[in-house]
């Protein structure tokens, strides 16, 4: 066990102190300082949203936030002409902070602003400053969900017209 301060117990170079969000005492662990990776990025467009999950890993289970850049082809686009800005900062949908396998899941209208956009590029951010490399992926039409099943998320496929995907667990 270790403690934020380090008053207690003290990590060894190359680890820091790791205290999930539920934590009662505010006792942690040590864990390796190591950067999250990215196994797979879906993104698909449903009208002016575009739906994106990333399927991550971090074994130090403290990524916190991604980033997002919008491409035209082999061009990105420039969100922010006046500032020069090219990246969205993004959080998940929810919170993938204490997990080392996630899928980060975030929805956002860009469509209606960059109808332009086809591709999309994308990292990972931890508590300690680490990025994950770049991943990028094309950006599909979401596809009808299976009458029987559909994502509960909306990013996987999209429910026909008229009709809403529930969560059977619930």
């Amino acid at each position: 066990p270790c403690d934020l301060a380090g008053q207690e117990a003290v990590c060894a170079d190359g680890s820091f102190c790791f205290i999930a969000e539920d934590a009662e005492s505010g006792a942690g662990i040590c864990v390796e300082n190591t950067p999250p990776t990215i196994d797979r990025v879906i993104a698909n467009r449903n009208a002016d949203r575009l739906l994106v999950q990333i399927d991550g890993a971090d074994p130090s289970r403290d990524v916190t936030r991604g980033l997002l850049q919008l491409y035209n082809g082999m061009n990105r686009i420039v969100l922010d002409p006046d500032e020069g800005a090219d990246t969205y900062i993004i959080d998940p949908s929810d919170s993938v902070f204490g997990l080392d396998a996630f899928a980060f899941r975030f929805r956002t209208v860009v469509f209606d602003r960059w109808p332009e956009a086809t591709d999309i590029r994308v990292a990972l951010e931890d508590g300690q400053g680490n990025r994950s490399d770049w991943s990028t992926a094309n950006i599909g039409e979401a596809p009808e969900a299976e009458e029987a099943s559909c994502d509960e998320h909306r990013i996987q496929d999209a429910c026909p017209e008229g009709t809403e995907c529930f969560d059977r667990d619930e």
